[in-house]
């Protein structure tokens, strides 16, 4: 059984040992939240190769004024990036693509992970990365129509599904609570839909949570969240970016010291968010 389909981001320019940590960090989190009896489909994205010329021009405007391990470091990046070549119609990172596979192997019985790495550069993209971004969004196609066909969906839930997107994403706000959802899908539906049972109509939000429709925490204040897209882009994506929004310290992540970060931090960057036209709420 197949349930979930996530992509792992690893940055080109870090060392092969960061990359490895990284990701092995990132496997073994998507396990532990899947269910015991599924097996998520998992695809390996490298970024920033385009990061070549910010390099080289740091390294020639501050390199006389940088402490010689910072230099080293941005050497050693600059190495790492040069190392990704050309084979056929697709760029390879020769210590990516080894570590991509021996995860592969290693996590066989759990994810379903792409043999190869996406290397693709979002910033300035030349043709080779528009056609490696088509070829991954073939994958992610493959990859929802395995979900599409391992696992009945009963009707009711796909009509929840398309009154939330047509009706409900529109009018309240990205973040809201179970009653106000409630309300809003009940009269959107009308007569179409039974709201009555309160057991079923948390049995579907739960069902639309699993396909990726919304998100429910009944154990924070019984929080409903709309657009899951929208949330880990502005919020989740920003916390774990390690170079996201200037003057926000993102999360501190490895496996030792789990995730660490200060409330201000958090309350900090919400307000840019919102400064920004989007805004989640308390």
């Amino acid at each position: 059984n197949r349930s979930g389909v996530y992509l792992v981001v690893v940055n080109l320019g870090d060392p092969p040992a960061t990359q490895h940590s990284q990701l092995r960090h990132w496997l073994r989190f998507i396990v532990s939240r899947s269910d015991s009896d599924t097996r998520p489909q998992v695809a390996v994205v490298g970024s920033h190769r385009g990061a070549t010329q910010a390099i080289k021009a740091q390294l020639r405007e501050e390199g006389d004024f940088m402490l010689p391990d910072e230099r080293e470091e941005l050497i050693l990046r600059l190495k790492q990036l040069k190392s990704i070549c050309v084979r056929g119609q697709r760029r390879v990172c020769s210590t990516l693509q080894d570590t991509t596979q021996r995860f592969r192997a290693e996590f066989v019985e759990k994810l379903d992970v792409a043999p190869n790495p996406f290397l693709i550069e979002s910033v300035n993209p030349d043709d080779m990365d528009s056609a490696e971004l088509t070829r991954l969004h073939e994958w992610l196609r493959t990859a929802f129509d395995h979900i599409r066909d391992t696992r009945k969906v009963p009707q009711v839930c796909l009509q929840v599904a398309e009154l939330v997107v047509n009706h409900l994403r529109p009018t309240l706000p990205p973040i809201t609570t179970y009653d106000t959802v409630m309300a809003a899908l009940k009269e959107a539906a009308g007569d179409v839909i039974d709201f009555s049972d309160n057991a079923r109509n948390r049995a579907i939000l739960s069902h639309l949570w699993k396909a990726g429709h919304l998100m429910v925490f009944e154990e924070v204040a019984d929080t409903v969240v709309l657009d899951p897209q929208a949330f880990g882009t502005h919020v989740i994506g920003q916390l774990f970016c390690p170079h996201g929004d200037p003057d926000f310290t993102s999360l501190v992540v490895n496996e030792k010291d789990g995730f660490v970060f200060r409330t201000t931090q958090l309350e900090a960057h919400m307000a840019e968010v919102r400064a920004r036209g989007c805004d989640f709420g308390d």
